[in-house]
């Protein structure tokens, strides 16, 4: 028997009888059959469901178009309003002929047709653009009627009612109001545009004077829809425009929080960096910045062909705590040292050594990490307020408005230079990006780079000074004095003049040459703060007892390198420490602060001391130089080389070890020491 499907004309109650076909094992019906059954169809429905077209499974709708069977219902077909199936007669009564009827109603009630509206997205987020109109519903319904029926006026108002054919933006616009109104505005609008419609198409009786009251009043409160409508649209744009906004300040927000936690990690590993290396860094801070308003300034900087960058160096004093006396009325944090600063000669060179040193300690001032004591201040406050209002002061005062995008600009072009303009500089890239920034610096080449002028004092005019046992800082003469007032070295200055010595108070160096005061000397050398290197010569007979009092007065003091030179005399040993004579000078390498020991003298020095038998190591030394040498007819034997050995064996953290030697025990020395060797050895 052959499966069919049953079609009526929506409304109507004739049933049509459509054959069905089986395909790939389903039972369905073709569009095509249902238009030429139903001219002008326009979709199928299931009681209020609408059947769709079936699809493949790309979701594309299957060609040609079919729909799926439904046995044992009906199936109502919605034809298209061109194609409806208008009564032959006019049961209404109205002529339809004269047009003038319809246009004359639609006039006289001066209905407007209301714009469209735009499409509104699944979630439901309107985009409109607000004109003086509104955009226009969809069409409305079309009713029909069977050719032996007449509908009445209140049959037809009681379908407008029902109707629910409202394009999708009406239905969602609706929605927005509240729900006691909604019932009320659907009931207008579908009343109002049915009516409309019905007059038009000779549908409904001769309008009379109710009626068009009716009508007018369906107008007016269509246009307060209207009105309202616009409001909304007008405030649904505002919210949308406030959400996107929001959306903008969540991005920024996310952004600058995931920008912040990369700041943060790199703010940690820069504080880990400068707390790991503060008890190395008795070297002095030093930060290189653009030059600022170098065409209002007398000063000249220098211009380099390949790095196109004006660049001066600008040391900074590390005051803080350590620096405050009891009474102090000046301010004591990081700020730049009272000096104009000096231009670098051969600047890709000094980036190549010291780029990533300058780089760290620019990021330190930019996130304003404080290590070992040392305050780091808004930029804006390093130069200090309350400094003398000098020349040099306003000169730095009149730059600072400007350093912090030079400063930008210059950690910028630090980490930018090996990608850009320096790569043709070997090795810089590896320097920049080390995650040690302070290995293998050595700053003691610094004052090399800088442009010095003549009867200028280097290094910014600044003071080196003892913090902790482990910590030098470079402070500039305001904080210097706070800590070393000029009453303390008086003493120690009148007793270096007096010996035709050599006094450096800003480098804490003292140079002396002993003759017959030695014992004034000592007592003042172990009283006094300031000194960091000590060079002393003897030039006279001396004992052993010589020898422990200058070891008494050294190790009393803060002094890191030191230089006794015995200028080639040989004291004559007693029987009892014949191998003991030179130990006052090992008790003086194994003290703490010594970092630096050189010995110029007599060449039995090691073969006439107890290193053999020293429990204690001499990790405290970081530079080391020796005579080895022996006089003609003379060997260093196995005393002197077991002793050598077991010094370097104890000396783990040298960086240099220097040797003066005679040719003859250069082999036999070097293969004692070379399992030890991990830094440059100097054989003289």
């Amino acid at each position: 028997m052959e499966t069919t499907q049953s079609f009526r004309l929506a409304g109507g109650t004739d049933i049509e009888e459509i054959s069905c076909d089986h395909v790939n094992g389903q039972t369905i019906i073709y569009w095509e059959d249902i238009e030429q059954v139903f001219p002008g169809v326009k979709h199928v429905k299931n009681g209020n469901a609408t059947i769709k077209l079936l699809r493949d499974s790309n979701e594309n709708r299957i060609i040609p178009h079919r729909i799926k069977h439904h046995p044992g219902v009906i199936l109502d077909v919605v034809i298209s309003t061109s194609h409806g199936n208008a009564p032959a007669t006019n049961a209404l009564n109205i002529d339809t002929t004269n047009s003038s009827t319809t246009d004359h109603l639609a006039e006289s009630l001066q209905i407007t047709e209301p714009p469209a509206y735009t499409s509104i997205g699944e979630d439901r987020v309107f985009t409109p653009s607000i004109s003086s109109t509104l955009p226009s519903t969809s069409a409305p319904p079309n009713f029909q009627r069977d050719s032996e029926a007449t509908l009445s006026f209140n049959q037809y108002m009681t379908l407008a009612q029902n109707a629910s054919k409202g394009s999708k933006v009406e239905q969602d616009l609706v929605s927005s109001f509240p729900s006691d109104t909604q019932a009320q505005v659907r009931a207008s609008a579908n009343v109002r545009d049915s009516l409309v419609q019905a007059i038009k198409d000779g549908l409904v009786d001769r309008p009379n004077e109710q009626l068009v009251a009716c009508l007018q009043e369906l107008n007016d409160r269509m246009m307060e829809n209207h009105s309202m409508a616009s409001q909304i649209m007008d405030l649904v744009s505002k919210v949308n425009e406030l959400v996107s906004k929001n959306n903008e300040l969540v991005r920024r927000s996310n952004q600058v929080a995931s920008e912040n936690e990369g700041l943060s990690a790199r703010v940690d590993e820069l504080q880990d960096i400068l707390d790991s290396k503060q008890e190395e860094m008795w070297q002095l801070q030093f930060a290189s910045i653009q030059s600022l308003d170098s065409s209002s300034s007398s000063q000249k900087t220098v211009r380099h062909p390949t790095l196109k960058i004006d660049t001066r160096l600008y040391f900074l004093c590390e005051c803080g705590e350590h620096t405050k006396s009891p009474n102090s009325k000046i301010s004591h944090h990081i700020h730049l040292a009272k000096h104009e600063g000096y231009d670098i000669s051969r600047p890709d060179v000094f980036f190549q050594h010291y780029g990533s040193y300058v780089l760290t300690v620019l990021n330190m001032l930019k996130f304003r990490i404080s290590a070992a004591g040392v305050s780091v201040p808004s930029v804006s406050l390093l130069v200090r307020d309350d400094a003398m209002d000098d020349k040099i002061t306003k000169g730095l005062k009149m730059r600072i408005g400007n350093i912090q995008s030079a400063m930008n600009q210059a950690i910028e072009y630090i980490e930018k230079i090996t990608m850009d303009e320096v790569k043709d500089v070997k090795g810089y890239s590896e320097k920049v990006r080390s995650k040690d920034p302070f290995e293998d610096v050595d700053l003691a080449q610094l004052e090399t780079f800088l442009k010095i002028q003549s009867g200028d004092k280097a290094m910014g005019n600044m003071f080196r000074t003892v913090h902790t046992k482990e910590q030098v800082k470079w402070v500039c003469i305001d904080h210097y004095r706070e800590i070393i007032p000029e009453w303390e070295t008086m003493a120690l200055r009148d007793i270096v003049d007096s010996l035709k010595g050599v006094f450096d108070e800003a480098i804490g160096r003292v140079e002396v040459k002993l003759h017959s005061r030695a014992k004034e000397f000592y007592p003042v050398l172990e009283k006094s703060k300031v000194i960091q290197e000590l060079k002393i010569i003897i030039d006279r007979e001396t004992n052993q007892n010589d020898y422990k009092r200058m070891r008494d007065a050294v190790t009393k003091t803060s002094v890191r390198v030191i230089h006794i030179d015995l200028n080639d005399r040989v004291i004559t040993p007693s029987l009892l420490n014949r191998n003991q004579q030179y130990d006052p000078f090992l008790d003086i390498m194994q003290h703490p602060y010594i970092q630096s020991f050189t010995f110029t003298g007599p060449h039995d020095f090691v073969k006439r001391s107890s290193l053999v038998s020293r429990n204690f190591g001499f990790s405290n030394l970081r530079h080391l130089n020796l005579p080895l040498y022996c006089p003609e007819g003379e060997t260093l034997g196995p005393r002197g080389i077991l002793g050598f050995t077991h010094l370097i064996a104890n000396a783990r953290n040298l960086s240099s070890l220097t040797i003066r030697i005679d040719g003859r025990h250069v082999l036999q020395v070097y293969y004692a020491i070379a399992c030890y060797q991990t830094y440059p050895i100097l054989i003289m």
